[in-house]
C-alpha cells in the first residue's frame, strides 16, 4: 500500500503545490502514518486526501546534465529534470554518495568566479527545512526514490539564507583556510585520521547558546510587527551575528578534542543537546507565550514546530549507530557541518518567531497532569454474553468495566494524532515519541550545571509534557471533541493581523 502511493506521489505530482512555492506534504504524511503502524486504509484515506490539493507534475523543458546543473537551480520549471537525474546517479551510487556529493561537496556549494553559485546545502536548509526533511524520510526508511526527490527538491529551492550557511565554510573558498577559528576542519583535519582513546575531559557548554539567545540584546525586538517576511528580515540584518554566536557554540564543544571517538562522543552529546533544545522552544516557549488564546495552554506554533519535526533526523544523518542511521556514515567533518548549519536555521526562526522565554520551572509545575494516564471514555454498560462453557480464570475475575488505558499516555496521544485532518500532528506526535524513548531515561538533574536557567529540571517527561499540550490544543480526534489548528501569529507582544506569513 505504502509503496504504491509513494510511487503515484512521485509520477503524477510536482513537489510545490502552488507558485507561493508550498510544499507537497504527502509522502512526510504516509511515512509518519506507516511509522506509527496505521493501517492500509488509514494510509489510503490520507492520501486521498492529499490528492485533492497538489499540483502536476511539470514537465521540464529540456534534462538536467552535469554541464548545465548550476544553471536551473532554484528554477521550480526543472523539479522533474533534476528528480531524473538524481534518480540516475543513484541507480549505481549508495545514498551516502549521493548526499556526499551533491549536499556537501564544495563543488556544489561554492565555485570561485561563478556568477551563480549552487550552494546546494543552502537549499537543503531553506523553506522551514523541508528539502531535508523529505531527505530525512528517505534516509530514514532506506527508499532513494524519496532521496531523489528529495535532492530535486533541494535543487529547486532559492538561497536565502546564505549569511546562515556562508561560502567560508566550503574549502574551494578563499577565506576558508584563513578563518582558522571557524572552519570546522580546523578542528577535524588531523581528528579524523586518529584513532584512540577517548579523551578524559569533555567539555559540556549544554545550553550556552540558547541562553546567549535569550540574553542577547541585538535580538530585542528586532523583527517589526508590520515585516511579513520575518525570517528573511533576520537573515539579512541579524545572520552574520547569529552564525558567530554558533561558531563559538561549536568551537566550546570541540575544544581539547584529540582522537576520533572522541569526536564522535561529543557529536552524539551535541545531538542530544540540540534536541532538547528544539523541543524547549517549541513546548516551553509556547507554554510561555505571549500570544496564547484564552482557555490555551500552549502557543502551538506552526513554524516553530517545523524545527522539532526536522530534528528527528539528525541521528539518522549524524550518529553512525542509531538505528535509523545512514549506512555508510557520512564523513565526520561534514556530520559537523550539517549540524552547525541546522542550528544556525534554526535558531533564526526561533528568532524570527519572536524570541519567546523558556521558563523550566513554571512549565513543569503546569504540566503535571500530562504524565498521567487518562480513563477511556465510558462505554454503554452491556452483559457479557453468556458461554455454555466460559473458560478458566484460575481465580482471576474477568474485568466487568472498561479497560485501563494502558501504561503510558502516548498510547492516546499516538491514537488521536493518527486520525487528525492536521497532516503534521502526527509528524510532531511521532518525534516526541521518538525522543522520548531515546532520551526518556534522563532524570531531573542530568542537566545541573547547564547555563540555561532551570535545566537541573530538565527530565525525560519533557517530551510527553509537550505531546500533551498539543494534543490538548488541536484536539482528540479520536475521541470525538472539537477539532483545531496550528498557530500562526508567533510570539510578540501586540498581536497583528498583518503577523500571518
Amino acid at each position: 500500500m505504502l509503496v504504491g502511493k509513494l510511487l503515484h506521489n512521485q509520477e503524477h505530482y510536482h513537489t510545490f503545490f502552488n507558485d507561493q512555492g508550498r510544499h507537497n506534504h504527502a509522502t512526510h504524511h504516509l511515512f509518519a502514518l506507516y511509522g506509527l503502524g496505521a493501517s492500509a486504509d488509514l494510509i489510503e484515506a490520507a492520501y486521498a486526501i492529499h490528492m485533492t490539493y497538489l499540483t502536476p507534475v511539470i514537465h521540464s523543458p529540456h534534462a538536467i546534465t552535469d554541464d548545465n546543473f548550476v544553471e536551473h537551480l532554484g528554477d521550480d520549471e526543472y523539479y522533474n529534470a533534476y528528480h531524473a537525474y538524481f534518480s540516475n546517479y543513484l541507480s549505481n551510487h549508495t545514498m551516502t554518495e549521493a548526499v556526499e556529493n551533491y549536499i556537501f561537496a564544495p563543488e556544489y556549494n561554492y565555485i570561485p568566479g561563478a556568477k551563480k553559485q549552487p550552494e546546494m546545502l543552502n537549499r537543503c536548509l531553506a523553506s522551514l527545512i523541508h528539502p531535508f526533511i523529505h531527505i530525512g524520510y528517505g534516509v530514514e526508511f532506506e527508499v532513494k526514490g524519496q532521496l531523489a526527490e528529495g535532492l530535486a527538491m533541494t535543487a529547486v529551492h532559492p538561497t536565502d539564507q546564505t549569511p546562515l550557511v556562508p561560502y567560508s565554510l566550503f574549502s574551494s573558498h578563499q577565506g576558508f583556510s584563513a578563518a582558522s577559528t571557524t572552519s570546522l576542519l580546523s578542528h577535524l583535519g588531523s581528528v579524523t585520521l586518529a584513532d584512540g582513546a577517548k579523551s578524559s575531559i569533555t567539555p559540556r557548554p549544554t545550553f550556552s547558546l540558547y541562553q546567549r539567545i535569550l540574553e542577547e540584546p541585538a535580538f530585542e525586538q528586532v523583527v517589526p510587527l508590520t515585516v511579513i517576511d520575518k525570517y528573511e528580515h533576520i537573515v539579512e540584518n541579524q545572520g552574520d551575528l547569529i552564525h558567530k554566536l554558533v561558531t563559538e557554540w561549536y568551537d566550546a564543544w570541540l575544544e581539547g578534542v584529540q582522537t576520533r571517538q572522541d569526536a564522535e562522543a561529543r557529536l552524539e552529546a551535541m545531538v542530544e543537546e540540540v534536541v532538547w533544545a528544539h523541543v524547549m522552544i517549541y513546548g516551553v516557549g509556547g507554554f510561555a507565550g505571549p500570544g496564547i488564546e484564552p482557555a490555551r495552554e500552549i502557543n502551538a506554533d506552526f513554524f516553530i514546530m517545523h524545527i522539532v519535526t526536522s530534528a528527528l533526523f539528525l541521528p539518522s544523518f549524524l550518529l553512525p549507530d542509531s538505528p535509523t542511521a545512514l549506512t555508510p556514515p557520512l564523513s565526520l567533518t561534514n556530520r559537523f557541518l550539517l549540524l552547525r548549519t541546522f542550528v544556525s536555521v534554526s535558531i533564526g526562526w526561533y528568532i524570527s518567531r519572536g524570541r519567546p522565554a523558556l521558563p523550566i520551572v513554571s512549565f513543569y509545575a503546569a504540566t503535571e497532569k500530562h504524565l498521567s494516564v487518562p480513563s477511556p471514555p465510558q462505554p454503554l454498560h452491556r452483559d457479557p454474553p453468556r458461554r455454555k462453557n466460559p473458560p478458566p480464570t484460575n481465580g482471576t475475575p474477568l474485568p466487568k468495566g472498561p479497560l485501563p488505558s494502558g501504561a503510558s499516555p502516548w498510547l492516546r496521544i499516538i491514537q488521536n494524532a493518527l486520525v487528525h485532518p492536521v497532516e503534521h500532528l502526527v509528524k510532531l506526535q511521532r518525534v516526541l515519541a521518538f525522543f522520548a524513548v531515546k532520551y526518556g531515561g534522563r532524570e531531573q538533574g542530568h542537566f545541573a550545571g547547564a547555563a540555561l536557567e532551570g535545566a537541573e529540571k530538565l527530565d525525560g517527561t519533557l517530551f510527553l509534557r509537550a505531546a500533551g499540550l498539543t494534543m490538548d490544543r488541536l484536539g482528540r480526534a479520536n475521541e470525538g471533541v472539537q477539532l483545531d489548528i496550528w498557530d500562526y501569529e508567533g510570539f510578540f507582544d501586540v498581536d497583528h493581523p498583518e503577523d500571518k506569513e
